[in-house]
């Protein structure tokens, strides 16, 4: 079923209707590879983020199909809902790992990255999120022409 299907059923049934058909999503997406589920994912992102943030809490496994979402976000979230993206990412792969990903996003998608920059501080993860947004925030303002 394609994902456009799966988002309007999604959008359409009421939230009993809504736990069982995501659960059946999961079993189907839990038969994929990796690779394959990030791709569902992205293109749920797309249309409908927190159904595709939900799915990828619920089915992605790996560091990498977590950092291609968060690049995902820079690209293409805007300055609120990047917050949620955040939450659901940063817990999977750690605020360094975030931070890191961040600042090599600097010279390609300086406006997602400041978008990011401004939530990471607010995050509620285990790791050093103060020293890390500092950090962030100081490659952001390296970046800048004086």
């Amino acid at each position: 079923m394609p994902f456009e299907d799966i988002v309007a059923l999604l959008d359409k049934a009421v939230e009993n209707e809504k736990f069982a058909l995501a659960e059946r999503v999961l079993t189907w997406l839990g038969q994929l590879h990796e690779s394959d589920r990030l791709v569902f994912v992205k293109d749920v992102c797309a249309k409908a983020p927190h159904y595709g943030l939900y799915f990828a809490h619920r089915c992605l496994k790996t560091c990498p199909s977590f950092e291609a979402l968060l690049k995902l976000a820079v690209e293409q979230a805007d300055a609120s809902s990047i917050k949620y993206w955040l939450e659901a990412i940063a817990p999977r792969v750690g605020i360094r790992h975030v931070a890191t990903v961040l600042i090599e996003m600097i010279p390609s998608h300086p406006v997602g990255v400041e978008k990011a920059a401004y939530w990471l501080p607010g995050l509620e993860v285990n790791g050093p999120v103060k020293s890390e947004s500092d950090r962030l925030v100081r490659a952001l303002h390296l970046s800048r022409p004086h």
